[in-house]
């Protein structure tokens, strides 16, 4: 695991180990899907904010075109 996961994912755990995997699981998943790793998102939102924005509104259009739900999405 990156570092800098492993430090936000120790944070996390201490508010509750059971959000820190959900959110860690999430990311995973996220970054799959847009084929980018976690420095790879903070990288392309320090140099290009409005890229990072566009990436992340179309993994949600994605989503809701796969008719999961607004409630789902949000928390993706």
């Amino acid at each position: 695991m990156d570092e800098d996961v492993k430090s936000w994912f120790s944070n996390l755990v201490k508010g509750s180990m059971i959000t820190a995997d959900v959110r860690l699981r999430r990311l995973g998943c996220f970054c799959d899907s847009v084929k980018l790793s976690p420095k790879g998102l903070v990288d392309l939102g320090r140099k290009d904010l409005k890229a990072l924005q566009d990436l992340v509104q179309d993994e949600i259009d994605r989503l809701h075109s796969q008719n999961y739900t607004p409630q789902y999405i949000g928390v993706f």
